[in-house]
């Protein structure tokens, strides 16, 4: 029999309650419009199932929901009332919401992007409350999300929250799995909306509710899931595996700068998402502002042109062509960037780091266990890695000293963080300095290392001393990190990153003064690094669509020719490079993630000297060598990059 939610429930009272009429119905409880008899009011009330009474488990977790969504005090979270019993049966007293789940919302029409933000601004705000009292819900769905007839929401079922000390993060019971006579394994959430770590019965805190944020933003704005699949096995497999097609992709009219704030909700590794709700909420806010002031724009749609215009973007396209078949035609040596696997374990590489001679790459790794990050250096010709450290602590970004005598790194990245010094044969670390930042660089004398001062700029730590001076000093609410010297010691490259942590590449001289803008817009940027014998700028990137004039994730910064054009597409951040020698070619080191995060290296030699220019709308097949120059072959946007890469894996 089909279930109706008017379905009107006679002769049925609990308490001092009467139950009206059956609202809704899941695996955590059946919930009742009631009329409450003795305050004359509309109430809602949840039951445990009648199966479930006799359950202590579940009779825990129903009374678990109650005192999660008591304790909060928000108008976008459900207000809890009591809980009660009458006749050994358990229920929950909840207030009475008109309107309607966000999930039978989307299935009777698309939600606008002005909707879709202003819900998506009352549920993280909701949820930062609720991270604030140390509560995480971990089941936020559209199902869990009631919007009212004024377009108010609030969040609904508590009942597989968390209740955690501030700060910490739940290791016991993360993901709740029981046993009932009809099924084994069962985990309890939706599979659609759960985090990879929750998936996995990993530990979970607040990031796994905003990857969960991120699934329903994402079907908000899209009118598809961002997971999904045959089965919840696939579903899940999805999950752990799997990226969704970019917003942007699936509905024209989503905002780029939306776009990316859902990737960076979505993304696999907790570490590299947003790290608190309220971060997310501020960069919905300025996202909404922006729309309102009408400055947020959209993928461009296709439009109705007039004649002449018409003809200007014919006259372009044909000028593009010949320019295309004249390369084309050229009699050139065509030798591809090719990038090869340098690391293949089990577990996360990260932050790769080239020795001076280019014969070793220090990297940053948690190990075959995956239970700590630790500082290793590996030979580029293979064998097994040297560890280096073994603290408890996790350690990570580690940066090679040009003198080849110390690898910097740092411990516990964060409020209690350090910069440290090893020696790359191994033996005890030493402590220079205490900071906040998340990566360090040399200054060309190996005397002092630059990293983020905790406050707004970059701070240069003498390594003899530890005393600190100020290098550079960002503007208000921006902070600057990732820096490097150039390889005369003249210039620092660094990122300037606003709250929502995207940012922009500037170089400066190197005692930070007239810093200038290079990049053309905001972007995720992970990692700087110059190229040996030239002014030459590298600038790795995790997200797509990152600059409006093409697709594509190394990109190279001339200051000589003062432009930014690509090096080759690929997915790939952090990168560091060898210096070239008479038997060896100039090569790259970078980290890649697809299931986890691998060193890969690739051969650049034949890529040092280029100055070329990239065209609007176009992508860059291979690189042809010209004598000292380097020119790029291009083709309409739509063909595919052939890329010989291994998947998961740390490259040269």
């Amino acid at each position: 029999m089909r279930y109706d939610p008017r379905t009107v429930v006679t002769h049925r009272s609990i308490s001092h309650y009467e139950l009206l009429q059956e609202l809704g119905r899941g695996g955590m409880g059946v919930v009742y419009k009631a009329l409450d008899l003795s305050l004359d009011r509309f109430v809602a009330i949840k039951l445990l199932p009648s199966e479930f009474i006799s359950n202590p488990d579940r009779r825990t977790r129903f009374v678990r929901e109650a005192k999660s969504a008591s304790a909060l005090n928000h108008p976008g979270i459900i207000t809890v009332h009591e809980i009660d019993t009458d006749h050994e049966e358990p229920f929950i007293v909840m207030e009475y919401v008109e309107g309607q789940p966000l999930n039978q919302l989307m299935a009777k029409r698309r939600l606008s992007t002005v909707e879709a933000l202003n819900f998506a601004i009352q549920i993280s705000d909701a949820l930062d409350a609720a991270h604030r009292a140390g509560i995480i819900h971990r089941d936020l769905k559209p199902a869990n999300i009631m919007v009212g007839p004024d377009g108010r929401v609030k969040i609904l079922d508590f009942g597989l929250a968390k209740l955690i000390a501030k700060g910490t993060i739940a290791t016991d019971d993360s993901t709740e799995a029981v046993n009932p006579p009809t099924k084994e394994g069962v985990i309890f959430g939706t599979a659609s909306y759960m985090s990879p770590e929750q998936a996995q019965g990993g530990m979970v805190d607040s990031r796994s509710d905003i990857f969960s944020f991120g699934a329903v933003l994402y079907e908000m704005t899209t009118g598809r899931r961002a997971f999904s699949g045959t089965t919840t096995v696939s579903t899940l497999a999805a999950v752990l595996n799997q990226d969704p097609r970019p917003a942007t992709e699936v509905a024209a009219e989503v905002p780029r700068e939306l776009e990316r704030i859902i990737s960076r909700c979505l993304r696999k590794d907790p570490a590299r998402r947003f790290q608190h709700m309220d971060d997310v909420k501020v960069a919905l806010q300025e996202l909404r502002e922006e729309s309102e002031s009408g400055t947020l724009h959209a993928l461009p749609t296709t439009r109705r042109f007039s004649r002449r215009l018409l003809l200007a973007v014919v006259a372009v396209a044909l000028a593009v062509a010949i320019a295309i078949a004249w390369y084309a035609l050229q009699p050139r040596t065509l030798p591809p960037i090719v990038t090869t696997p340098l690391t293949s374990y089990p577990g996360s590489e990260r932050h790769p780091s080239f020795s001076p001679d280019g014969r070793q790459v220090a990297f940053s790794w948690n190990g075959e266990k995956q239970d700590n990050y630790d500082i290793y250096v590996v030979l580029t010709s293979g064998g097994p890695p040297l560890r280096l450290t073994t603290n408890s602590a996790p350690d990570t970004a580690p940066a090679w000293s040009p003198d080849g005598r110390y690898i910097a790194f740092i411990r516990d990245p964060g409020p209690s963080g350090a910069v440290y010094l090893i020696s790359p044969l191994g033996g005890p670390d030493r402590k220079v300095a205490n900071t906040t930042g998340r990566s360090v660089c040399w200054t060309l004398d190996s005397a002092s290392v630059g990293t983020w001062d905790g406050i707004s700029g970059i701070s240069l730590i003498s390594i003899a001393s530890g005393e600190k001076s100020n290098l550079t000093s960002a503007p208000h609410e921006l902070i600057d990190d990732d820096c490097a010297f150039s390889n005369d010691g003249k210039y620092l490259a660094f990122v300037r990153r606003s709250a929502n942590y995207v940012g922009n590449v500037y170089i400066s001289s190197a005692t930070g003064a007239n810093p200038r803008r290079i990049t053309p817009e905001e972007s995720w940027i992970e990692g700087l690094a110059w190229i040996p014998g030239s002014a030459d700028l590298i600038v790795g990137t995790t997200a797509a669509g990152t600059w409006r004039f093409a697709l594509a994730r190394f990109f190279v910064h001339s200051r000589s020719a003062g432009a930014l054009r690509y090096l080759w597409a690929e997915d790939g951040s952090y990168p560091s490079i060898g210096k070239p020698s008479p038997t060896a070619p100039m090569r790259l080191v970078y980290e890649r993630a697809v299931s986890d995060y691998n060193l890969y290296s690739a051969n650049l030699d034949a890529a040092r000297d280029s100055h070329a220019a990239l065209p609007i709308a176009l992508r860059p097949v291979e690189a042809v060598r010209n004598g000292p120059a380097i020119f790029a072959r291009w083709a309409k946007s739509g063909v595919r990059v052939r890329s010989v890469r291994r998947v998961g894996d740390l490259a040269v």
